[in-house]
């Protein structure tokens, strides 16, 4: 998601396999998963070295291995450009399959060991939280009959894999089968919650977007009349005094030349504030800071122009390595950054703010932070304080997540995170 978009999103027609964008935040959880998942099975293989004899046998080799490459599959960004909307249901199928794998593997090691059929699937359970993830992900990201896809798919998967060997055991496989089914039952069911809860959040991302959208076209509509008035009343008028006075010079110029001269100067004085005002009124509707300039140097003027139009000294630091960024994002980012600003020099008593802005290959950070006195314990840090709410609402926008610290006495940090490409 996020192009990043970080907006709503880009959502696809009703053929279409899935989202071309991964919603915000599945993919770091992913890595999570795939990470912690690889970290147990290390050290299991690393326990189960001193196994002692009649100890459970697992063999955790197959899924180290599966899933070290699935970690390096998921770090290395240039594979999700080249395999676009394939790459998150490559990841998902390969992080489904290595517990069936390993199950499996686990439970031929056991019967070759001697074990009875109930001795061997005695840790089955587990295959049910090792796919409760990727079925998240799958309903998180991808709709319902895709959930039904992936729980009927590791059903077969796991019975094709699991049931030849405890066959060949002579072993009652109807305890198995109805474990099975269950679970994929149950996996259905969960999917269909996930995916009504995250088509009702997308909604509200919508609704969100389209509210933005239109109190931009009002504020926007707003600021076109006003400088209307403006004109009407600076440049309108100039001129119309410029004309009257010109007539009457004509009328005088023979009967009084130094009248008439005055009032050519008079006519001077008026064209040079008609012209101060309209050179005003042009700059006004001019491109945004953005538009001319992009994020970084626009944000560099801000904290320029708070530091000469106020008391407060405002530093900007930037690492920009991540490159431009979508219209939308850049535009939220400076909205919050000018809010935060504001509310700083209003409010905060400071003397001095720091801004930074981290524009990473995966990651943008902003963080503007100062000494002021902060926001007290009986002060919420939501809601309409001072212009917060439009704050979180652009971060929900771009699929970002925005963070106000404070203790009270020691000034007040805002910080805003958006992930790229997840």
């Amino acid at each position: 998601m996020s192009q990043n978009r970080g907006d709503a999103g880009i959502y696809a027609d009703n053929e279409s396999v899935a989202h071309t964008d991964i919603e915000p935040g599945l993919l770091r959880l992913f890595r999570w998963y795939i990470a912690i998942r690889l970290v147990l099975l290390v050290f299991l293989q690393l326990v189960g070295q001193d196994r002692a004899e009649g100890d459970p046998l697992f063999v955790p080799e197959p899924g180290i291995i599966i899933l070290g490459l699935l970690i390096i599959y998921l770090l290395v960004n240039r594979l999700h450009t080249r395999l676009g909307k394939r790459y998150l249901p490559i990841a998902i199928w390969v992080a489904a399959i290595s517990p069936i794998v390993e199950s499996n593997i686990t439970i031929t090691a056991c019967l070759a060991e001697g074990a009875s059929a109930n001795e061997a699937i005695a840790d089955y359970w587990l295959l049910f939280f090792y796919l409760f993830v990727p079925l998240i992900i799958v309903a998180w990201q991808y709709r319902f009959r895709w959930v039904i896809f992936f729980s009927v798919g590791t059903l077969f998967l796991e019975a094709i894999l699991t049931t030849p060997p405890l066959e060949e055991m002579g072993a009652d496989l109807t305890l198995l089968g109805t474990l099975m089914v269950g679970r994929a039952t149950l996996f259905a069911f969960v999917g269909l919650v996930i995916t009504k809860l995250v088509k009702a959040l997308r909604s509200q991302r919508e609704a969100l977007a389209q509210g933005a959208i239109t109190r931009e076209r009002l504020a926007m509509s707003e600021e076109r009349r006003r400088l209307a008035r403006e004109l009407h009343d600076t440049l309108a008028h100039t001129l119309s005094a410029v004309a009257v006075q010109l007539e009457g010079v004509t009328s005088i110029w023979d009967d009084d030349p130094t009248a008439a001269r005055r009032m050519v100067e008079r006519s001077l004085e008026s064209t040079r504030s008609g012209l101060t005002e309209a050179r005003r009124s042009i700059t006004a509707l001019r491109a945004s800071p953005l538009e001319e300039h992009g994020l970084t140097k626009a944000l560099e003027d801000l904290c320029q122009s708070v530091t000469e139009s106020s008391t407060v000294d405002a530093t900007f630091t930037a690492d920009s390595e991540g490159g431009r960024l979508t219209r939308d994002v850049e535009h939220a980012v400076y909205t919050i950054a000018r809010e935060a600003l504001t509310n700083i020099v209003r409010h905060a008593e400071a003397t001095r703010t720091a801004v930074r802005l981290d524009n990473g290959a995966r990651r943008l950070v902003l963080s503007v932070q100062d000494d002021g006195i902060g926001i007290g314990p009986n002060e919420a840090i939501g809601a309409d304080h001072h212009g917060v709410r439009g704050m979180y609402e652009r971060a929900d926008l771009i699929g970002a997540n925005l963070v106000i610290r404070s203790d009270g006495h020691s000034g007040t940090t805002v910080e805003l995170t958006m992930e790229k490409g997840s």
